[in-house]
């Protein structure tokens, strides 16, 4: 399941125009923050 909300936000992400570097660091963070406030 996270593997697929990871691809989903780093696809979104890199769509805005984020390089793919700061892409895959913000999904990741995205992804934690969700994970902490569950």
């Amino acid at each position: 399941m996270w593997q697929e909300l990871y691809a989903l936000a780093y696809r979104y992400l890199r769509g805005r125009g984020l390089s793919p570097p700061d892409a895959e660091d913000l999904a990741q963070e995205t992804l934690l923050v969700t994970y902490q406030h569950l």
